[in-house]
């Protein structure tokens, strides 16, 4: 049983980096993952292939806000599992101030965004699980407003990322996952950044079959080649993990993930200022996951933050409070 704590702990690794900012901070927010990796520990045993499909509605909304009704962001995914390859594509699109989703009435700035991984599982003994993924990702950003109204660009992202999971004593392991990327082609037009590294890694405690904790420290930095400082942004977080697993039905398995995190400190270049300016934030978050008949998987997810902007100035909100909700639904072949 105190796998499934590791596999619920390490997915949430994956698929909770995730933040949202308001108009003024739009470069930092372009460089948040979205991606799924496969946990160390959630490792194929077959010589066939299996294949699990997927589909995640999430939606990301600061309250006051000039993005109106915010962000809507729909994604789907396909992953292909077999021995140690795990092959995987996704499509996610986001629109900002979307009237009734896809009605043009309202309608700003937005990007697609295409992804093609594959992951290797180096080492998978009993103490130590070692992975290598490697991945291209293309933004695809559409301008509906400002100078660029009008026009699409594309940037190309490339990256290369390890995962770990090593057993120290049987209750406690030790994990996480170092994302390494480079952008290529209109690069800064996009409000990207030419290099980006990103972080989590921690301990985990099992204390019983159902009940577990996990103290994971997290970064996420980007930055140019040269001595433009556009898009620049650098974020580090605690975060706080609490899996807990129990049978919500007779049948299938139910998980219970509260989570907290606490900015450590983070900062974002401001073009118009010409300064970094920080920020300070505290999530509070549940994630709840439900096996269901016939190989389907639920996943429900609610997140509160308070973000503070102690370098904001003239009209610009000292202090906003931050919304993002999720559900995701799969289907494993």
């Amino acid at each position: 049983m105190k796998k499934y704590l590791w596999m619920t702990v390490s997915l949430l690794l994956c698929n909770s980096n995730v933040f949202a900012q308001s108009d003024r901070e739009n470069q930092f927010q372009k460089n948040s993952s979205k991606e799924e990796i496969p946990p160390p520990a959630q490792l194929a045993n077959t010589r066939e292939w299996q294949i699990k499909t997927g589909l995640l509605l999430e939606t990301e909304n600061i309250e006051g806000n000039s993005d109106g009704k915010g962000a809507w962001e729909p994604s789907v995914y396909l992953e292909l599992i077999k021995d140690r390859w795990t092959l995987g594509g996704s499509f996610y699109q986001e629109d900002h101030n979307t009237s009734h989703y896809y009605r043009l009435k309202g309608r700003n700035d937005g990007y697609d965004q295409y992804e093609i991984t594959a992951r290797y599982a180096l080492v998978t003994s009993k103490t130590l699980a070692l992975g290598m993924m490697g991945g291209i990702r293309n933004y695809r950003w559409s301008y509906y407003t400002g100078d660029n109204k009008g026009q699409t660009y594309n940037t190309q992202r490339y990256t290369l990322q390890p995962d770990w999971n090593l057993q120290l004593i049987p209750d406690l392991h030790f994990s996480g996952w170092l994302a390494m990327s480079q952008f290529k082609n209109n690069v800064n037009r996009n409000g990207l950044t030419h290099n980006e590294i990103e972080s989590e890694t921690g301990i985990n405690f099992a204390f019983n079959e159902t009940l577990g904790v996990t103290l994971n420290y997290y970064i996420d930095r980007g930055w140019n080649k040269y001595s433009e400082r556009d898009g620049e942004f650098s974020q580090q977080e605690m975060r706080l993990y609490f899996p807990v697993i129990f049978n919500l039905f007779s049948v299938n398995e139910s998980k219970f993930s509260p989570y907290i995190r606490r900015t450590l400190t983070t900062w974002y270049y401001n073009h118009d200022h010409q300064r970094n300016e920080r920020e300070r934030d505290s999530r509070f978050g549940l994630l709840f996951e439900q096996a269901l008949p016939h190989n389907l998987a639920l996943s429900l997810e609610y997140g509160y933050e308070l973000q503070l902007h102690p370098d904001a100035s003239g009209n610009e909100p000292s202090r906003t409070k931050f919304h993002y909700t999720s559900i995701g639904l799969s289907y494993l072949f």
